[in-house]
């Protein structure tokens, strides 16, 4: 190649890497936010922060905070990548299925159970370094809050692995679904509620959930599967339905409602950042497209996706909320209008249709299905990338190290 098709083709891939999702707007917000949350939980204040305030003095001060939220969603992939290779379709944990394929090792819920305490530990203590290296910065909570938006979904569909898709045991991919629909939901709850009150309220159940898959894990490793494979006494169904009911109680109920009172109370005291009702209830639109279009081309396919391709329809599901819930925490942080529309949805438009009248079935949509899901995957991965390089250009910082530009 010659020297200007070489400089061509550089000048392209920086162009493609440095694409302005942000504009003016945007860095002038961000050039103003003050961090504002509180964490009420008993068993963050009294147990887990203890625990992170002595943990994060093992680290020494070189290493930058965003480096360590970064390495805290690489081992949830790494459980996500060992699950989804033994057991690719939900199915190898059950008994009462017609299954030929070995059972997922002990050493994988081991292994799984360790990198998930480690991601948990780190998603704890990568604030406490920031402030103990004197490196907080704004690119710091959206790094942060970014990549949990991510996590969410990815914790919430290796659970599923515990359980399967067994009949007598757990749930059905359907309602895994919605389940996956209610923790997705509840994490964007409290990120709409800081849209409009300008004031994280960190949920009490994260921290509780966090413990409870560590605790399903360690049991899966130590006596297998079948350890959660049990009635609640009393209420008479499994534990899979239990903990399923429990969490979608807890984030379409409970979450709501506590982000209402919230806002009352903003209001009440005059300090709502968000005062017209038609801002404040803007978040809900691309909310409600992102996660019910994909749970309703699976209701429409003939192809049957939600139960011959269920990780598949999960990580669309995900993948597209978690770059709608990036986007909202870029607007609460910079305080500009959030979006009620995501290009990354458009392709619905042609889709469902389609699938609707029957003129895409089969091989094809399963085809469409995939080709769609890496594609909104590798858009979500340029947003963060670029979001995050014009950040750091425009505070002089380096992402994943503390010394300044």
């Amino acid at each position: 190649l010659s020297k200007g098709t070489n400089f061509t083709i550089v000048f392209l891939v920086k162009k493609m890497f440095w694409y302005p999702y942000l504009n003016q707007e945007h860095f002038r917000g961000f050039d103003k936010y003050k961090y504002n949350a509180k964490d009420t939980s008993p068993l963050s204040n009294y147990v887990m922060h203890p625990f992170w305030n002595a943990a994060v003095k093992i680290f020494p001060t070189w290493i930058a905070p965003n480096l360590l939220t970064f390495l805290g969603l690489v081992y949830l992939v790494i459980n996500y990548a060992l699950l989804a290779y033994y057991d690719p379709d939900f199915n190898t944990t059950c008994n009462d299925l017609d299954v030929t394929r070995a059972p997922i090792p002990p050493w994988v819920f081991l292994a799984c159970a360790l990198l998930h305490f480690l991601s948990h530990t780190f998603d704890g203590i990568d604030g406490k370094q920031a402030r103990r290296t004197n490196s907080s910065s704004a690119l710091g909570e959206l790094f942060d809050h970014g990549l949990d938006s991510f996590a969410v979904w990815l914790i919430t569909t290796e659970m599923y692995s515990l359980a399967g898709s067994c009949r007598q045991w757990s749930v059905h991919p359907f309602m895994m679904a919605f389940v996956l629909t209610g923790a997705m939901a509840g994490f964007y709850f409290s990120h709409w509620e800081k849209y409009v009150t300008g004031v994280l309220y960190l949920p009490w159940s994260y921290d509780a959930a966090q413990l409870l898959s560590l605790v399903m894990y360690i049991a899966a490793w130590l006596r297998g599967v079948e350890a959660l494979q049990f009635y609640i006494p009393v209420l008479g169904v499994t534990f899979s339905e239990c903990y399923a009911a429990t969490l979608l109680i807890t984030t379409l109920v409970f979450s709501p409602i506590c982000s209402l009172m919230n806002v009352y109370l903003s209001y009440q005291a005059g300090t709502l950042k968000q005062t017209k009702l038609s801002e404040q209830l803007a978040p809900g639109i691309l909310l409600g497209l992102t996660l019910l279009l994909p749970i309703v081309w699976a209701f429409l396919s003939r192809a049957d996706i939600m139960n011959t391709e269920t990780r598949w329809i999960y990580w669309l599901q995900g993948i597209i909320y978690s770059n709608a819930t990036c986007r909202l925490i870029v607007s609460q942080m910079s305080s500009t209008r959030c979006n009620r529309w995501s290009w990354m949805i458009a392709p619905f438009c042609v889709i469902l249709p389609a699938v609707y009248v029957g003129a895409l079935e089969g091989p094809n949509e399963v085809l469409v299905l995939k080709a769609y899901t890496v594609g909104v995957s590798l858009l979500h991965i340029h947003y963060g990338m670029c979001v995050v390089r014009q950040l750091c250009d425009h505070l002089k910082i380096c992402c994943f190290s503390i010394t300044k530009k």
